[in-house]
Parts: C-alpha cells; structure tokens; sequence
C-alpha cells in the first residue's frame, strides 16, 4: 500500500513538474504576445493540470484561457493555479494586431519644430576698437543650446532672436533662457553694436529648426502613417495644433566612416521627390506622421510585422542607405532580444556584412531607423551604436514602434 501511495506520489509530481516546465517554455519572462483573432496556446499537459483564468488589465474576468479568443488588441494577463488550488505566478497578454507594412530603408530628411532656436554656430562680432569678440561663447553659450527667451520675452524663430537681440541690446548686456539637457539655465551676455551691420549681436549663429538625416522605418498603406527614425528627437516639441515637423526625401552624398570612440555619419541633403509627410507624433521609438502619397517599395512591396516572441537570436538584414538614394541590403546577427524593454534597446546586434563594414565602419548617424528583418518580416528598426564598438549596435521592437505611432 505504501509503496503504491508513493509511486502515485512521485507520478503526481513529475507532472506537477512538467506542468510547470511547460508554462515555462510558454510564458518565459512572465510574458506572453498574441495576434487579435487567435487564443493563448497552452500545452496538453499544462492545461490537464493548471486551472488559467483570463482578466483584462482593470481584473474583469474574461474566461477560460482554453476558450478565450482576443478579438482585439490589448493587454491582459493570466491567473493560474496549480490543480485549482496553488496559485502561479501571473502572467501579462499583450494582444496585437498583426500587420502588413511597406518596409522603409529610404534616407529621410527631418525637419523638426524646436522650442526656441537653436545654437549652430559661433560668429565673430567686431567692436569699438576692431577686434573681433565672441561674448556669448565667452559667456558659457554652447552649440545646440536652445534659446528660449531674451530678455523675458519668448523666442518664436531666427529672425525674432536677432531683432529681440538688436532692440535689447543697447543696454550693453542680454539675459537668456536657455534649454541644455532638459534643465532651464539662465545665462548673461554682452552684447556688442557691430560696426559692420549696425545691429547688436551677441556672436551667435541659431535656427529655428532642426533637421536631420535618418532613416524610415516602414509605411502602412492601410492607415498612410509612417514611423521613422526609431529614437526620440532631442528638444523638439509638438507646436498647439499637434503638427511637429515634416519629412522629406534624402540623399546620401558621402560617408564619414565610424572608428573606436567616433560614431561616424551619413552626410545628406534634402530634396523634394518620392514623399512628403507631416510628423504629428514623437515619442521614444522614433517619429510618426502621414504621408501625403503612397511609399512605393518595389521590390518589397509589402511584409509581416513580428511580435516580440518570435524575434530570435540570429541572422538577419538591414535596408539602409550609403550612396544616393538607393537603399541596400546588408546583413547583422541579432545577439540579444528583450521583449521588455521600453528604452529602444530591445534587440542586441552587431554588423557581419564585409562591405557595411569596409565603407561603413559599422553602424553610424543617419542609420537610424533602418528597417531590421528576419525570416522575412520586419522585426525593428537600427536605434543606437555602442561608440566604442561601431560594429554592435541595439534596436527597437517593431512591435513598440507601431504601437506608439497610433498603427496597431
């Protein structure tokens, strides 16, 4: 009898073990993605043994996991007990659309609304005496510092900044507000009536946008939106009716290859051509708009998009730019992935193609937002280099840039 007791016994816990294995190996990381139309897929043995409940994120039961069908996208989690009785340890749903998008690969040019003008350059100011002067540098001005206010009152764009400069200038000195890394300074500077143009300057070249070379993401024909760049834009800001920059086509004219300690760039110009869009949103996987015609991919027309569970450690390719405006295939190993980040590092990777390599350096400026693919279908987007290390660089889920670009 006892030792029938026991075999029961020890049969009862490698089940038990084996329930658990299973959930394992279905919600690692305590995280699950699903397609809208389709249902959490638990193994035999699981579902035979753990009794799981479905809730909505607000703890609205939904039902059964084995009969629930996730009509749309969302987040849920999973409540499970052992044999109905041990609880297990929740587990988070994230149900999303499944998409078709046109893969981007194209040189873009961003211009960005900013919050004031930004510093570019330093001038020389001649004074009384002839010598040429730099008083906001000496002042502690930095190149891309953001001017908001002189004198108290709101930069709006380039030309308001030197006629405030010129008609509070005569008092000899000039207070600035300026934006540098998120935190407000206050900065003093004297200001100089040059003898060349009549007007007080301060030696400062600014504008009030600012552009970029990067790279689209991918474009949604169902929706025309469009996600590009894969990171945030530093000190941009979204003007009252919500519009933020726009988009326009890019050539690549030459390459400053990257090396240890330089990131090295893509160097570009505008130029109107294939797309025009409007960029309404910037968050942290990158910039979002509408296109006002269809990108046209003609040799990819259009690809899946892939949920963070089916990314995997491997090859995998990259469409960007290097001469003109004809985008190229070359390929990287995705070393790391990790469905929960919210940084822009959700995949690991390092650049194996020769020719990237030989012309490149690595990843470097302007790369950013080049689509990644794997096993056919779009799995991110190229976000930051290590400086250090070209060759290896991180990027983003796709699944976190159609999120936030309003497309699932």
């Amino acid at each position: 009898m006892r030792k029938k007791f026991l075999i029961n016994l020890l049969f009862a816990a490698v089940l038990s073990f084996g329930a658990l294995w299973a959930a394992q190996g279905v919600f690692s990381g305590g995280h699950t993605f699903v397609a809208a139309g389709s249902g959490v897929e638990l193994p035999r043995l699981f579902s035979a043994l753990v009794d799981c409940d479905v809730f909505t994120d607000d703890g609205d039961g939904v039902g059964k996991a084995e009969n629930v069908i996730f009509e749309n996208a969302g987040e849920y989690r999973l409540r499970s007990r052992l044999f109905g009785v041990v609880p297990l340890e929740d587990v988070a749903v994230s149900v999303y659309e499944e998409k078709e998008v046109v893969p981007g690969g194209q040189s873009v040019g961003l211009i960005m609304k900013t919050c004031g003008v930004i510093v570019v350059g330093y001038s020389a100011v001649t004074d009384e005496n002839g010598s040429a002067v730099y008083p906001a540098k000496d002042a502690g001005v930095m190149l891309g510092d953001c001017i908001t206010s002189i004198e108290g009152s709101d930069v709006t764009g380039d030309e308001d900044a030197m006629e405030l400069m010129d008609r509070c200038g005569s008092d000899g000195e000039l207070t600035l507000e300026i934006l540098r890394g998120g935190e407000h300074r206050i900065k003093t500077v004297k200001a100089y009536r040059c003898r060349e143009t009549g007007r007080y300057r301060v030696g400062l070249y600014v504008r009030d946008n600012t552009g970029g070379v990067g790279t689209m993401t991918f474009y949604d024909p169902a929706t025309g939106r469009f996600g590009a760049l894969g990171h945030t834009v530093a000190e941009a800001e979204e003007s009252e009716n919500g519009i933020s920059g726009r988009i326009l086509p890019a050539s690549v004219s030459g390459i400053r290859a990257a090396g240890e300690g330089s990131t090295g760039e893509k160097i570009g110009y505008f130029h109107p051509g294939a797309f025009d869009g409007v960029i309404d949103r910037i968050g942290a996987y990158g910039v979002f708009g509408t296109l006002k015609e269809p990108l046209v991919n003609r040799e990819l027309p259009l690809v899946k998009t892939a949920s963070p569970d089916e990314v995997k450690e491997g090859a995998a390719q990259i469409i960007t730019v290097l001469d003109g405006d004809t985008p190229e295939w070359f390929d990287v190993e995705i070393t790391d992935v990790d469905p929960g980040d919210d940084g822009g590092k959700g995949l690991s990777l390092t650049v194996v193609d020769e020719k990237l390599l030989a012309r490149t350096g690595g990843i470097i400026q302007g790369m950013s937002g080049s689509p990644i693919l794997q096993n056919g279908r779009l799995v991110g987007a190229v976000t930051y280099v290590m400086v250090n290390e070209p060759k290896k660089g991180y990027g983003c889920l796709i699944h976190s840039m159609l999120r936030e670009g309003g497309v699932e």
